[in-house]
């Protein structure tokens, strides 16, 4: 016996055991409806931007953390340990960065774009 996963925009929403027979059919026995693993956003605001950003992350506390912002095409723009949730972002040229912010225990990321 075994049990297999539903799955649904990578969330698990329903354990199902499965028993596999000889032809390689699988019988459900039973669905047992498992809690969705919470998913940690970074939002960034306003995105586009124009002279600035915002982030917020749903599981950060007061702590400190290390921000560090790429272009396209990898140069570091900005890395600091900072409490902060506000970037200027004034003297970027155009174009699409990504921030990548680090906890201590991890890595959140995402894209924004400086019009």
């Amino acid at each position: 016996q075994s049990t297999s996963y539903i799955n649904v925009e990578d969330a698990v929403v329903a354990e199902v055991p499965a028993v596999i027979d000889d032809s390689c059919k699988a019988t459900v026995a039973a669905i047992n409806p498992v809690k969705a693993p919470a998913k940690t956003a970074l939002l960034i605001y306003p995105n586009p931007a124009h002279s600035a950003i915002n982030w917020n992350i749903n599981q950060f506390d007061n702590s400190e953390w290390v921000v560090d912002v790429y272009s396209l095409t990898g140069q570091i723009m900005y890395s600091a340990k900072t409490k902060s949730t506000f970037l200027n972002i004034e003297n970027y040229l155009p174009g699409i960065y990504f921030i990548r912010i680090n906890d201590g225990a991890h890595f959140y990321s995402a894209k924004f774009v400086k019009e």
